[in-house]
């Protein structure tokens, strides 16, 4: 019979936490200026700036701000299975060494906002255990 891991809820809870934050980068990219500059008017005057990633790059910079949180879920899928498999576990550990790759590809744009996400993922898969494995049977200790 399989021992249960204490560690299990902390782990979930940091997929989830790294789920929920990709999820959030999703309207972000329409609300929160990221984009900051100056001009001149007319006048002379100076006017300050700002503009979203969506009003400066279109609706197509929302694909790239999806594959965290859809990466996120797979790791969530495969830490939550009841049974404690090396497949669930290499794909775990997979999926987060591919949110790095896009992490360190998109690190000049939106890559700084995924980072969070990230470390949450590694931290999370880092303790999880591939499967879970009888104790080895100790002899006695000598008397």
């Amino acid at each position: 019979m399989a021992r249960r891991d204490p560690r299990q809820k902390r782990r979930l809870r940091l997929a989830a936490a790294a789920l929920a934050w990709s999820l959030a980068l999703i309207p972000a990219a329409f609300y929160l200026p990221v984009y900051h500059g100056e001009r001149s008017s007319s006048t002379g005057a100076s006017i300050h700036t700002s503009a979203t990633l969506v009003h400066v790059n279109g609706t197509w910079v929302l694909i790239p701000m999806a594959v965290p949180a859809l990466l996120a879920l797979v790791v969530w899928v495969a830490l939550s299975r009841r049974e404690r498999s090396r497949a669930a576990a290499v794909i775990a550990t997979g999926t987060v060494v591919v949110l790095g790759a896009f992490n360190l590809l998109a690190i000049l744009s939106i890559g700084i906002f995924i980072l969070p996400a990230t470390v949450m993922l590694a931290w999370a898969v880092r303790a999880a255990p591939t499967a879970v494995v009888a104790e080895p049977h100790r002899p006695p200790a000598p008397a």
